[in-house]
């Protein structure tokens, strides 16, 4: 079976549905129309730039990441949506309504996305999955020591922004943080960050950005993974793939309130929720409560649940 991968700007997610998708032995081709995250190795495939393109019937299968196409109404190609969130829910005319409604597929990355997805769009439910964000082999990594300078650490991992209307913009959150002096704050982010003001934040540490191949190990060292996001219809179905990364490196998470992510800890105990930022005593009293706990078995591994992937694009 030939596939394509295809996303404005392909990320990790993608990468992840790719070596899993060529370890099983599909014929694997990245498609892109701006330009590749740098860091991630896509030289095992072939890319090509599909800029104004809309004619892929040489493919058995075109994979959208989170990128609506006019393909899943146009083209006899059959067109799976991967959903990384939905965008689209705010506009009263969505293209996105039209991409779900009329591909051959949807995957979800939670129940409650697919569930609100099916709702809001009228979208037949046999055609819609879940597949959890999870990790790959390629890049686990090598677990750190962890730090001993009579501190918390945590590690915020991702893309952080000045812009205030950005829902990335986490400058307030960890203001109220940094007041809390038992702790401190390390950040790593990604190359399309911008970090001036964050730069002069007591408590906080900017790290340089590091390979998604060496991110894992480097998070090890830490005592546990921040999620910061934002509290809207959108990101109350969210299942980020920072928690992936924190799993996957053994430490716990600490996060403001999510719905999806309560769901998600119901039975694995992993995240202590944030209610108050100036005084999170209570969750560092978790994160020392663990200390010494491994908790990269509440991570989702691709590599160990590749059948699943393979069901959900051939049964």
């Amino acid at each position: 079976m030939r596939i394509i991968l295809v996303q404005y700007r392909p990320a990790i997610r993608l990468y992840k549905w790719a070596v899993t998708l060529d370890k099983l032995g599909f014929d694997v081709t990245i498609g892109f129309s701006t330009d590749l995250i740098q860091g991630l190795d896509f030289s095992k495939f072939k890319v090509i730039n599909i800029r104004n393109r809309y004619d892929f019937s040489e493919y058995d299968l075109y994979i959208s990441f989170n990128t609506n196409t006019k393909l899943s109404h146009t083209n006899t190609t059959k067109v799976i949506q991967a959903v990384g969130d939905l965008k689209g829910i705010k506009e009263a005319n969505s293209t996105e309504r039209k991409s779900l409604q009329n591909s051959y597929r949807n995957v979800f990355i939670s129940e409650k996305q697919k569930a609100f997805a099916i709702k809001k769009y009228n979208i037949n439910p046999d055609k819609c999955f879940v597949l959890e964000n999870g990790i790959v082999d390629e890049l686990k990594g090598k677990l750190k020591p962890k730090f001993y300078d009579g501190f918390v650490n945590l590690v915020y991992e991702g893309t952080i922004t000045d812009i205030t209307t950005n829902h990335r913009n986490i400058l307030q959150q960890l203001i109220l943080l940094s007041q809390n002096k038992a702790v401190r704050i390390h950040i790593y982010p990604s190359q399309v960050s911008t970090l001036e003001t964050y730069k002069y934040l007591d408590n906080i540490i900017i790290h340089d950005t590091v390979s998604p191949y060496e991110l894992i190990s480097e998070l090890s060292q830490y005592d546990a993974g921040l999620i910061l996001i934002s509290s809207d219809t959108i990101s109350d179905m969210a299942l980020p793939n920072k928690l992936t990364d924190y799993l996957a490196a053994g430490i716990p998470v600490l996060s403001n309130p999510n719905k999806t992510l309560f769901a998600f800890n119901k039975k694995k105990n992993c995240i202590s929720f944030i209610n108050n930022f100036a005084n999170i005593k209570k969750n560092i009293n978790f994160v020392l409560k663990n200390k010494g706990k491994n908790f990269n078995e509440y991570c989702f591994s691709y590599d160990e649940n590749s059948d699943k992937i393979k069901d959900i694009i051939t049964t």
